[in-house]
């Protein structure tokens, strides 16, 4: 906005002095401004655009752990599986050479090694690689109780201890000791349903509902953490 000089009223007939007019502020008008040689106000600075700050979100570690999982399921170990075929087939090669080269007694133990752990082998390939495929969670833990593979789901209010142990087979091609977690229950009744197959780890262990750690996935470090993280039930190791 630019200021406009003061106009003069002219003078009357009586012969008045001229007064002069309030001062008016009118709308900039550049080019009147310049021909009446009036000056003309600065333009304000144009801001000039800095340079951009860029900020990069630094995630901490604790942004990458994943949440405290509530449920781990125990699955069939398919390595330990063919590790286990594997060991039973020079067994079964070192019985079959005694049932053909051998006399007497011998060939006889060969024989009956031969169709011992020929037994074996086919069952248990078959019956393992069909288990593995089609069920292949042996078991799961989480806030509730164990569920294990076939049976109903066991709240941990029943167990008195989960057992972390070893057993050595009595077999000669067996040579390290085998590691087994056992939950234990307070009271028998509260086991579920053994199978015929079951019993002998019932009168084992106490229990039907073992893990051989050896022939599962995650390892038995994992597997007792997680029971202790998820239940206020014992761990004896």
């Amino acid at each position: 906005m630019t200021t406009r000089k003061p106009l003069l009223a002219c003078a009357s007939e009586h012969g008045s002095r001229c007064r002069q007019l309030p001062t008016a502020r009118l709308p900039a008008d550049p080019v009147q401004d310049r021909r009446l040689g009036l000056a003309q106000p600065p333009l304000p600075p144009v801001p000039v655009p800095g340079p951009t700050t860029c900020y990069r979100h630094e995630v901490s570690s604790a942004d990458r752990m994943p949440p405290e999982r509530t449920e781990l399921e125990v699955r069939w170990n398919q390595r330990s599986f063919r590790r286990n075929i594997l060991i039973l087939v020079p067994v079964l090669l070192g019985y079959v050479a005694i049932a053909v080269f051998a006399s007497g007694t011998l060939r006889l133990a060969g024989v009956a090694g031969v169709i011992v752990f020929g037994a074996v082998g086919l069952y248990g390939g078959g019956a393992g690689g069909w288990q593995i495929r089609r069920r292949p969670v042996a078991a799961t833990l989480n806030g509730f109780g164990v569920t294990f593979d076939r049976h109903e789901s066991a709240a941990w209010e029943i167990f008195r201890e989960v057992r972390f142990g070893r057993w050595k087979p009595r077999l000669a091609f067996v040579l390290r000791p085998l590691h087994y977690i056992a939950f234990v229950p307070q009271r028998a009744a509260d086991l579920p349903r053994a199978t015929l197959r079951e019993r002998l780890a019932v009168r084992m262990y106490g229990t039907n509902l073992v893990l051989m750690t050896e022939t599962v996935t995650p390892s038995g470090d994992d597997i007792l953490a997680a029971v202790e993280r998820l239940s206020d039930v014992p761990v004896r190791r």
